[in-house]
Protein backbone atom coordinates (compact mmCIF):
# COMPACT_ATOMS: atom_id res chain seq x y z
CA UNK A 1 0.00 0.00 0.00
CA UNK A 2 2.54 2.47 0.92
CA UNK A 3 4.20 1.82 -2.22
CA UNK A 4 0.99 2.72 -4.45
CA UNK A 5 0.27 6.04 -2.43
CA UNK A 6 4.04 7.19 -3.36
CA UNK A 7 2.96 6.37 -6.70
CA UNK A 8 0.18 8.61 -6.48
CA UNK A 9 1.96 11.42 -4.58
CA UNK A 10 4.40 11.30 -7.63
CA UNK A 11 1.57 11.44 -10.07
CA UNK A 12 -0.17 14.10 -8.16
CA UNK A 13 2.69 16.55 -8.19
CA UNK A 14 1.19 19.14 -11.16
CA UNK A 15 -2.40 18.24 -10.40
CA UNK A 16 -4.93 20.67 -8.63
CA UNK A 17 -7.19 18.82 -7.12
CA UNK A 18 -7.75 18.08 -3.12
CA UNK A 19 -8.11 14.35 -4.11
CA UNK A 20 -4.45 14.73 -5.78
CA UNK A 21 -2.85 17.22 -2.68
CA UNK A 22 -3.82 14.76 -0.15
CA UNK A 23 -2.39 12.03 -2.00
CA UNK A 24 -5.53 10.30 -1.69
CA UNK A 25 -5.85 10.17 1.80
CA UNK A 26 -9.49 8.33 2.05
CA UNK A 27 -8.59 5.48 -0.27
CA UNK A 28 -7.87 2.66 1.87
CA UNK A 29 -9.12 -0.23 -0.90
CA UNK A 30 -7.96 -0.75 -4.37
CA UNK A 31 -11.60 0.82 -5.39
CA UNK A 32 -10.37 3.86 -3.40
CA UNK A 33 -7.07 3.88 -5.11
CA UNK A 34 -8.43 3.42 -8.68
CA UNK A 35 -11.03 6.32 -8.12
CA UNK A 36 -8.61 8.54 -6.50
CA UNK A 37 -6.24 7.97 -10.01
CA UNK A 38 -9.33 7.91 -12.22
CA UNK A 39 -10.22 11.30 -10.73
CA UNK A 40 -6.43 12.74 -10.99
CA UNK A 41 -6.37 12.03 -14.56
CA UNK A 42 -9.69 13.90 -15.06
CA UNK A 43 -8.21 16.71 -13.32
CA UNK A 44 -4.91 16.50 -15.67
CA UNK A 45 -6.96 16.65 -18.31
CA UNK A 46 -9.30 19.49 -17.92
CA UNK A 47 -5.89 21.34 -16.78
CA UNK A 48 -4.53 20.36 -20.59
CA UNK A 49 -7.55 21.17 -21.98
CA UNK A 50 -7.79 24.91 -20.46
CA UNK A 51 -4.27 25.49 -21.73
CA UNK A 52 -5.22 24.50 -25.15
CA UNK A 53 -8.51 26.97 -25.27
CA UNK A 54 -6.05 29.54 -24.47
CA UNK A 55 -3.23 28.66 -26.57
CA UNK A 56 -5.37 28.25 -29.78
CA UNK A 57 -6.10 31.48 -28.95
CA UNK A 58 -2.77 32.79 -30.37
CA UNK A 59 -2.35 30.46 -33.35
CA UNK A 60 -3.48 31.86 -36.92
CA UNK A 61 -5.95 29.48 -38.39
CA UNK A 62 -3.72 27.48 -40.21
CA UNK A 63 -2.11 26.45 -37.00
CA UNK A 64 -4.88 25.76 -35.14
CA UNK A 65 -5.53 23.14 -37.89
CA UNK A 66 -1.59 21.78 -37.39
CA UNK A 67 -2.16 21.86 -33.29
CA UNK A 68 -5.24 19.70 -33.84
CA UNK A 69 -3.87 17.32 -35.70
CA UNK A 70 -1.35 16.85 -33.21
CA UNK A 71 -3.11 16.91 -30.66
CA UNK A 72 -5.15 14.47 -32.11
CA UNK A 73 -1.87 12.42 -32.87
CA UNK A 74 -0.87 12.90 -29.37
CA UNK A 75 -3.93 11.74 -27.97
CA UNK A 76 -3.46 8.08 -29.79
CA UNK A 77 -0.22 8.09 -29.16
CA UNK A 78 -0.79 8.68 -24.69
CA UNK A 79 -3.81 6.26 -25.42
CA UNK A 80 -1.54 3.62 -26.73
CA UNK A 81 1.36 4.43 -24.34
CA UNK A 82 -0.60 3.79 -21.19
CA UNK A 83 -1.80 0.82 -22.51
CA UNK A 84 1.30 -0.85 -22.81
CA UNK A 85 2.47 0.42 -19.84
CA UNK A 86 0.10 -0.80 -17.64
CA UNK A 87 -0.05 -4.31 -19.69
CA UNK A 88 1.90 -5.82 -16.48
CA UNK A 89 -1.17 -5.43 -14.73
CA UNK A 90 -3.96 -6.00 -17.39
CA UNK A 91 -6.82 -8.29 -15.94
CA UNK A 92 -5.72 -7.15 -12.27
CA UNK A 93 -7.68 -5.15 -10.30
CA UNK A 94 -4.94 -2.43 -10.35
CA UNK A 95 -5.14 -2.10 -13.59
CA UNK A 96 -7.27 1.26 -13.95
CA UNK A 97 -5.05 3.29 -11.59
CA UNK A 98 -1.82 1.78 -13.12
CA UNK A 99 -3.65 2.85 -16.56
CA UNK A 100 -5.16 5.94 -15.14
CA UNK A 101 -1.35 7.40 -13.43
CA UNK A 102 0.17 7.03 -16.63
CA UNK A 103 -2.48 9.15 -18.41
CA UNK A 104 -2.09 11.55 -15.69
CA UNK A 105 2.03 11.38 -16.14
CA UNK A 106 1.66 11.79 -19.98
CA UNK A 107 -1.02 14.61 -19.89
CA UNK A 108 1.23 16.44 -17.06
CA UNK A 109 4.19 16.03 -19.11
CA UNK A 110 2.30 17.19 -22.55
CA UNK A 111 1.23 20.32 -20.58
CA UNK A 112 4.35 21.41 -19.39
CA UNK A 113 5.89 20.93 -22.64
CA UNK A 114 3.33 22.93 -24.52
CA UNK A 115 3.81 25.58 -21.76
CA UNK A 116 7.76 25.96 -22.70
CA UNK A 117 6.68 25.94 -26.09
CA UNK A 118 4.42 28.64 -25.46
CA UNK A 119 7.05 30.86 -23.90
CA UNK A 120 9.32 30.84 -26.99
CA UNK A 121 11.08 34.18 -27.78
CA UNK A 122 10.48 35.93 -30.35
CA UNK A 123 13.24 35.51 -33.56
CA UNK A 124 12.87 31.27 -32.37
CA UNK A 125 12.47 29.48 -36.24
CA UNK A 126 10.58 26.65 -33.95
CA UNK A 127 8.39 29.01 -32.62
CA UNK A 128 4.84 29.09 -33.35
CA UNK A 129 3.35 31.89 -31.61
CA UNK A 130 4.66 35.27 -31.41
Amino acid sequence: MKFLLLLLGLAASDVNTSEASGICPNSHTQADLNDCAAKMAKAADTSLAKFYAAYTKRLSVDQVQLFQSATSDWLRYRESHCRFESSGVLGGSAYSMVFDLCMTSQAQERLRMLRELSKCQEGDLSCPTS
